[in-house]
């Protein structure tokens, strides 16, 4: 029996075959190599946990039922517009930026680049007429499209210039018409590149509206109903948000990846951030995962993006005070964490480079609206002037005979009207600008260091 106890006893001392592991010896080195392989995603999870995911900051599936199914036909004429394009010879491009003199010496050579374009304007006037034009699903596409776009408005500029030039007011209006109709068409349902080129192109159709309007070739009915044309155009813009949510959209299908050409490029080029030049190439990739991107950039985007639409369609006097650089957000009381989360999302090199640019968009906008009102003011004083032989002493005179109301200056800091002064047989009407400044009125084309005002000097009608 004694025997039979000793064999348990040493039966039950001997270690088993499942818990060798366990022994210090063996235990502790597993313990330190699964710590460092664990290390990254430990890493990686609690830089992650610093910004929160929010989810999507708009209902993504609600606006892409909005999104209208583009006509075959639209497709068809564009492409074939397209195939007939003959781009611009550097001489040609040199002559489109009209001045305000500079028609008349620019117009004979520039003829011949429309006359070339014929059949191109013709399709692409024709598929103005559709309700919907396609929008690219990501930003090569898009991009792809701007030159195509860009030499379109130019076209419709030049061809209006000529029947400017050659006393054709109203057939330039009509082209005119064309150009405001396709700014239209680009801007709706679209992302902030579109809308920043369907600003340009309101901007150039503008220049020509405005000199259109300042001949008496075009009578006062012609000058309501372009005023009324004017309105119209201008209140079936979508709002600013829209550009935003159009742009989450695409990013969220294209979302940022290691594989993408754009990452691979800037982890290869000299532009790589300064906590990775360091870093060997092969492995600036593995380095920014270890940081939590490009998963913190799209966290990031969200927060962000659900700060700027809580304020982006708010005039800007009523807008709260922008905080954060260089990614800025809106200084609102809907999440108090906002200083942290302000300074979390201008820690990591994607979303700082990502987002940095975020609300210059709306700038571009706001100085789009006010180009807007500028332009209404301009038809209502020159329809002013065919009643009464003159511009108006002050605004409120065009109140309520021409205008039901004066529109506002974006960038003025209580909601006021545009700003407007009568100098002896001209006058000017203008935006305090993007400097939130009154420059007396200097306009006209903005270099980087000017202080100039958005609008125009007006002169009366002239045969």
């Amino acid at each position: 029996m004694s025997e039979v106890l000793e064999m348990s006893d040493m039966i039950e001392r001997r270690p088993s075959r499942l818990t060798w592991w366990l022994h210090p010896k063996v235990a502790t080195p597993l313990m330190l190599l699964a710590i460092l392989l664990l290390s990254p995603f430990l890493v990686r999870g609690y830089r992650l946990s610093k910004l929160p995911d929010i989810g999507d900051p708009f209902d993504v599936d609600a606006l892409l039922k909005t999104f209208p199914p583009v006509d075959d036909q639209v497709e068809k004429l564009l492409v074939k517009a397209s195939s007939h394009r003959r781009a611009p010879t550097r001489t040609e491009h040199l002559l489109i930026d009209f001045d305000e003199s500079g028609w008349t010496t620019a117009s004979e050579p520039l003829r011949a680049w429309p006359a070339d374009n014929e059949i191109a304007l013709d399709e692409w006037t024709r598929a103005i007429e559709f309700p919907q034009w396609p929008k690219g699903t990501d930003l090569l596409s898009v991009m792809d499209s701007v030159e195509a776009k860009r030499d379109l408005a130019q076209l419709l500029q030049t061809r209006a210039e000529c029947s400017l030039y050659d006393g054709d007011a109203v057939g330039a209006w009509n082209t005119t018409q064309s150009l405001l109709r396709m700014q239209s068409l680009v801007a709706d349902n679209a992302g902030g590149l579109d809308r920043m080129c369907s600003t340009y192109f309101a901007h150039i159709a503008f220049e020509t509206a405005e000199r259109i309007m300042a001949t008496s070739h075009f009578s006062a009915d012609q000058l309501r109903a372009a005023l009324c044309d004017l309105q119209k155009i201008r209140s079936q813009l979508p709002p600013k948000s829209a550009a935003y949510q159009w742009d989450y959209v695409r990013d969220v299908r294209r979302r940022w990846h290691f594989d993408d050409p754009g990452i691979i490029n800037l982890l290869q080029s000299d532009f790589a951030p300064e906590e990775l030049k360091s870093v060997p190439i092969p492995l600036r990739a593995k380095t920014l995962w270890l940081f939590g991107d490009p998963d913190y950039s799209h966290r990031a985007t969200k927060i962000c993006l659900c700060n700027w639409l809580e304020e982006i369609n708010k005039p800007r006097h009523l807008r709260a005070t922008v905080i954060g650089a260089p990614v800025p957000l809106f200084e609102t009381s809907s999440d108090p964490r906002l200083k942290y989360l302000s300074q979390k999302i201008n820690e990591r090199y994607l979303s700082r480079h990502s987002l940095s640019r975020g609300l210059e968009l709306v700038d571009v906008l706001d100085r789009s609206d006010a180009f807007f009102a500028a332009i209404e003011l301009v038809a209502a004083c020159q329809l002013h002037h065919r009643l009464h032989g003159e511009f108006p002493a002050i605004l409120s005179a065009l109140v309520p005979d021409i205008l039901l109301k004066l529109p506002t200056d974006p960038f003025s800091k209580t909601g006021e009207t545009l700003q407007y002064r009568r100098d002896g047989e001209s006058a000017v009407i203008y935006s305090l600008g993007i400097d939130e400044m009154d420059d007396g009125g200097l306009t006209g084309r903005r270099l980087m260091t000017d202080k100039r005002d958005d609008g125009y000097r007006i002169k009366a009608p002239t045969r």
